[in-house]
């Protein structure tokens, strides 16, 4: 089930504090195929980010929610729906 921009962001933010913290000495070891997957799921949440600016950009141009739906190949609606609560004008 897809995840909601707050909780990619949140996700991110989870991922990167780990990293910050991280303490060598009480951690587990990760194979690289754990960290594979650890890479691409912090990869996928700030590339959301990425996304979820744009989206802000283009409604800050007002682009219209059926131009930016049609650009990430959903409806007007649902674009609305993931990105919308992310825009601080429009939450």
């Amino acid at each position: 089930m897809p995840k909601s921009m707050e909780e990619l962001i949140q996700h991110a933010d989870d991922i990167s504090e780990m990293f910050e913290k991280w303490d060598s000495s009480q951690s587990t070891v990760l194979s690289k195929e754990e960290m594979a997957i650890l890479r691409a799921v912090y990869q996928r949440c700030f590339q959301e980010k990425k996304i979820a600016d744009a989206v802000q950009n283009a409604r800050a141009k007002n682009i219209s929610w059926k131009d930016i739906g049609f650009v990430l190949g959903t409806s007007a609606q649902s674009a609305h729906r993931k990105y919308s609560a992310y825009l601080s004008h429009e939450a």
